[in-house]
């Protein structure tokens, strides 16, 4: 599942894991059906079951209940270049959502990665390495403040990333392609 905050790079996410070029006009999602289809990795090739892409405003939340099962592994989306007070409630609002449903419903299969995105922007501006962000989204997000952020190794839980260079759409491809092994 592929979730996150508004103009974050949902779809872009999902067009690019389906080969599909980028669009550079910005159309925002309101919710669109994803077709299955196959990622394949190094050594393994994955089937994306059909979803749903939604939007990311706060109307969308309602619906990670029924997103989220035994076997979800979730994406989630913050836009480094919007990295303000408002985006942190809305992010540590939404992880905390995504956490209880796991713990909720006992789903021990259920796995997270934030998608640091908009890296290649944020990098003109702030000249941080990757490992460097890695650090800013921890503490952005008061990620040792939400119940259940415990069980997640954060140093592996973040990936800053540039949807449009395909070598990061690929890392992104073969850590799906990997995780789907496990």
């Amino acid at each position: 599942m592929i979730l996150g905050s508004i103009a974050s790079g949902k779809t872009t996410l999902w067009n690019r894991l389906r080969g599909l070029g980028y669009k550079e006009e910005h159309v925002q999602t309101s919710e669109a059906i994803i077709d299955s289809f196959k990622i394949q990795g190094k050594e393994y090739e994955v089937t994306i079951k059909s979803t749903k892409d939604f939007g990311g405003g706060d109307q969308w939340v309602r619906y990670y209940d029924e997103l989220i099962n035994e076997d979800t592994f979730v994406y989630y989306l913050i836009d480094l270049t919007r990295l303000d007070e408002k985006t942190c409630k809305e992010t540590r609002s939404r992880l905390q959502k995504i956490f209880k449903i796991i713990s909720e419903n006992n789903f021990n299969n259920c796995g997270l990665k934030i998608l640091a995105t908009h890296f290649d922007e944020y990098i003109i501006q702030n000249k941080y390495s990757k490992d460097k962000v890695i650090d800013i989204v921890k503490e952005f997000i008061g990620f040792d403040n939400i119940k259940g952020a415990e069980k997640i190794n954060f140093s592996k839980a973040v990936l800053a990333v540039n949807l449009l260079d395909i070598n990061d759409v690929s890392i992104i491809k073969e850590d799906i392609c990997t995780l789907k092994k496990q």
